[in-house]
Protein backbone atom coordinates (compact mmCIF):
# COMPACT_ATOMS: atom_id res chain seq x y z
CA UNK A 1 0.00 0.00 0.00
CA UNK A 2 2.61 2.39 1.05
CA UNK A 3 5.04 1.72 -1.89
CA UNK A 4 1.75 2.60 -4.38
CA UNK A 5 1.21 5.98 -2.28
CA UNK A 6 5.08 6.77 -3.22
CA UNK A 7 4.33 5.50 -6.59
CA UNK A 8 1.32 8.10 -6.83
CA UNK A 9 3.81 10.72 -5.52
CA UNK A 10 6.69 10.35 -8.26
CA UNK A 11 4.16 10.62 -10.72
CA UNK A 12 2.39 13.55 -9.79
CA UNK A 13 5.78 15.60 -9.24
CA UNK A 14 8.80 16.88 -11.14
CA UNK A 15 10.83 13.32 -12.31
CA UNK A 16 14.48 15.61 -12.02
CA UNK A 17 16.95 15.41 -8.88
CA UNK A 18 19.47 17.70 -8.92
CA UNK A 19 22.69 16.99 -7.40
CA UNK A 20 24.37 19.01 -5.40
CA UNK A 21 27.91 20.70 -5.19
CA UNK A 22 31.13 18.06 -4.71
CA UNK A 23 31.87 18.71 -1.03
CA UNK A 24 34.15 16.76 1.51
CA UNK A 25 32.45 14.96 4.58
CA UNK A 26 33.09 13.08 7.01
CA UNK A 27 30.88 9.54 7.70
CA UNK A 28 29.98 8.88 10.97
CA UNK A 29 27.45 5.69 12.01
CA UNK A 30 24.41 7.43 13.59
CA UNK A 31 21.32 5.87 15.61
CA UNK A 32 18.06 7.48 14.14
CA UNK A 33 14.38 7.04 14.92
CA UNK A 34 11.86 8.52 12.90
CA UNK A 35 8.34 9.78 14.05
CA UNK A 36 5.13 9.96 11.55
CA UNK A 37 3.96 14.21 11.47
CA UNK A 38 0.60 15.15 10.44
CA UNK A 39 -0.39 18.61 9.79
CA UNK A 40 -4.21 19.80 10.46
CA UNK A 41 -6.05 22.58 9.77
CA UNK A 42 -9.67 22.24 11.73
CA UNK A 43 -9.20 18.64 11.38
CA UNK A 44 -8.15 18.05 7.68
CA UNK A 45 -5.40 17.03 6.67
CA UNK A 46 -3.03 19.31 5.09
CA UNK A 47 0.67 18.12 5.40
CA UNK A 48 2.44 14.69 6.15
CA UNK A 49 5.91 13.92 6.85
CA UNK A 50 8.45 12.21 9.41
CA UNK A 51 10.92 13.43 12.10
CA UNK A 52 14.38 11.78 12.19
CA UNK A 53 16.45 12.35 15.62
CA UNK A 54 19.97 10.96 15.44
CA UNK A 55 22.83 10.18 17.57
CA UNK A 56 26.26 9.69 16.19
CA UNK A 57 27.65 5.98 18.20
CA UNK A 58 30.03 6.37 21.08
CA UNK A 59 32.39 3.98 22.61
CA UNK A 60 33.43 6.30 25.44
CA UNK A 61 31.76 8.74 27.70
CA UNK A 62 34.59 11.26 27.04
CA UNK A 63 33.20 11.20 22.93
CA UNK A 64 31.50 13.86 21.19
CA UNK A 65 28.06 12.60 19.97
CA UNK A 66 26.30 14.84 17.29
CA UNK A 67 22.89 14.84 16.90
CA UNK A 68 20.61 16.05 14.35
CA UNK A 69 16.97 16.99 14.49
CA UNK A 70 15.91 17.15 10.72
CA UNK A 71 12.45 16.00 9.15
CA UNK A 72 10.84 15.59 5.79
CA UNK A 73 7.23 17.41 5.04
CA UNK A 74 5.01 17.07 2.14
CA UNK A 75 1.76 19.49 1.99
CA UNK A 76 -1.43 19.26 0.26
CA UNK A 77 -0.44 22.71 -2.23
CA UNK A 78 2.12 19.88 -3.57
CA UNK A 79 5.23 21.27 -1.78
CA UNK A 80 8.22 19.44 -0.20
CA UNK A 81 10.41 20.53 2.82
CA UNK A 82 13.22 19.26 3.97
CA UNK A 83 14.36 20.82 7.47
CA UNK A 84 17.43 20.43 9.56
CA UNK A 85 19.55 21.00 12.89
CA UNK A 86 22.55 20.06 14.64
CA UNK A 87 24.13 19.71 18.16
CA UNK A 88 26.43 18.33 20.08
CA UNK A 89 26.93 16.63 23.62
CA UNK A 90 29.17 13.74 24.78
CA UNK A 91 28.84 9.74 26.09
CA UNK A 92 28.28 10.67 29.74
CA UNK A 93 25.19 13.07 29.00
CA UNK A 94 23.38 10.31 27.06
CA UNK A 95 24.60 7.68 29.40
CA UNK A 96 23.33 9.10 32.76
CA UNK A 97 20.11 10.63 30.40
CA UNK A 98 20.90 14.81 31.37
CA UNK A 99 20.89 14.91 27.92
CA UNK A 100 22.73 18.71 27.28
CA UNK A 101 22.65 19.91 23.78
CA UNK A 102 24.86 22.55 22.71
CA UNK A 103 23.37 24.03 19.36
CA UNK A 104 25.93 24.54 16.19
CA UNK A 105 25.02 26.82 13.66
CA UNK A 106 24.56 26.10 10.17
CA UNK A 107 25.62 26.65 6.88
CA UNK A 108 24.26 23.88 4.09
CA UNK A 109 22.37 20.74 4.80
CA UNK A 110 21.61 17.22 2.55
CA UNK A 111 20.06 14.31 2.63
CA UNK A 112 20.03 11.52 0.48
CA UNK A 113 19.62 7.55 0.28
CA UNK A 114 23.32 6.21 0.59
CA UNK A 115 25.06 5.74 -2.63
CA UNK A 116 23.23 8.34 -4.30
CA UNK A 117 22.95 12.09 -5.28
CA UNK A 118 21.11 14.55 -2.53
CA UNK A 119 18.28 16.24 -4.29
CA UNK A 120 19.17 20.27 -4.46
CA UNK A 121 17.14 22.59 -2.95
CA UNK A 122 14.22 24.57 -5.98
CA UNK A 123 15.59 27.16 -7.30
CA UNK A 124 18.61 26.87 -5.32
CA UNK A 125 17.22 28.82 -2.27
CA UNK A 126 18.18 27.90 1.88
CA UNK A 127 16.29 29.46 4.14
CA UNK A 128 16.66 29.82 7.80
CA UNK A 129 13.70 29.06 10.08
CA UNK A 130 12.29 32.09 11.95
CA UNK A 131 11.60 29.86 14.61
CA UNK A 132 14.70 28.21 15.26
CA UNK A 133 17.70 30.23 13.28
CA UNK A 134 19.90 27.37 14.05
CA UNK A 135 17.79 25.05 11.56
CA UNK A 136 18.01 25.60 7.93
CA UNK A 137 15.05 24.62 5.34
CA UNK A 138 14.73 24.21 1.38
CA UNK A 139 11.98 22.77 -0.84
CA UNK A 140 12.78 19.84 -3.36
CA UNK A 141 10.95 18.22 -5.67
CA UNK A 142 7.45 15.96 -4.74
CA UNK A 143 9.84 13.08 -6.47
CA UNK A 144 12.66 13.45 -4.09
CA UNK A 145 10.62 13.47 -1.21
CA UNK A 146 9.11 10.26 -2.27
CA UNK A 147 12.22 8.47 -2.47
CA UNK A 148 13.62 9.53 0.68
CA UNK A 149 10.14 8.54 1.85
CA UNK A 150 10.98 4.71 0.59
CA UNK A 151 14.16 4.71 2.29
CA UNK A 152 13.09 5.54 5.57
CA UNK A 153 9.71 2.73 4.46
CA UNK A 154 12.21 0.31 3.08
CA UNK A 155 14.77 0.28 6.16
CA UNK A 156 17.56 1.17 3.47
CA UNK A 157 20.57 3.34 4.91
CA UNK A 158 19.85 7.39 5.02
CA UNK A 159 22.91 9.86 5.02
CA UNK A 160 22.23 13.47 6.30
CA UNK A 161 25.27 16.00 5.76
CA UNK A 162 25.41 18.85 7.44
CA UNK A 163 28.31 21.92 7.32
CA UNK A 164 28.74 23.66 10.43
CA UNK A 165 29.69 27.89 9.91
CA UNK A 166 33.17 28.15 9.29
CA UNK A 167 34.28 24.54 8.44
CA UNK A 168 34.76 22.99 5.36
CA UNK A 169 33.94 19.96 5.75
CA UNK A 170 30.57 18.56 6.35
CA UNK A 171 29.18 16.07 9.38
CA UNK A 172 28.13 13.13 7.64
CA UNK A 173 25.12 10.56 9.77
CA UNK A 174 24.87 7.38 8.37
CA UNK A 175 22.24 5.09 9.12
CA UNK A 176 18.77 3.29 8.95
CA UNK A 177 15.34 5.33 10.04
CA UNK A 178 14.16 2.67 13.00
CA UNK A 179 10.16 3.31 13.20
CA UNK A 180 7.81 1.22 13.72
CA UNK A 181 4.75 -0.44 12.24
CA UNK A 182 2.04 1.18 13.20
CA UNK A 183 3.97 4.74 12.71
CA UNK A 184 4.77 3.51 9.24
CA UNK A 185 1.23 2.68 8.38
CA UNK A 186 0.10 6.26 10.13
CA UNK A 187 2.38 8.06 7.73
CA UNK A 188 0.85 5.97 4.76
CA UNK A 189 -2.62 6.72 5.76
CA UNK A 190 -1.64 10.44 5.90
CA UNK A 191 -0.25 11.05 2.68
CA UNK A 192 -2.96 9.11 0.83
CA UNK A 193 -5.65 10.90 2.36
CA UNK A 194 -3.77 14.28 1.02
CA UNK A 195 -4.07 12.59 -2.77
CA UNK A 196 -7.75 11.55 -2.22
CA UNK A 197 -8.08 15.31 -0.78
CA UNK A 198 -6.01 16.59 -3.66
CA UNK A 199 -8.44 14.59 -6.46
CA UNK A 200 -11.28 16.18 -5.20
CA UNK A 201 -10.25 19.61 -4.99
CA UNK A 202 -8.97 18.89 -9.24
CA UNK A 203 -12.28 17.31 -9.93
CA UNK A 204 -14.50 19.58 -8.25
CA UNK A 205 -16.63 21.46 -11.02
CA UNK A 206 -15.83 24.97 -11.19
Amino acid sequence: MFKRVLGALTCCGALVTLAGPAQAGTIMAAEFAGQPLIYQDEGRVSGCGVRIFGLTKYTSPSDVVRTIDSSMSFYASGMSLLKAGVGTTTGEAITTQQLSLKPVRISNFWMRRAGDNPPAPLNGKVHRSPEQPNFLLYAIPMASFADLSEVVYGQVELQIGVRPEKSGVDWVLSGKVVMSDEDIHRFGDCIGTILKNVNHQQEAPR
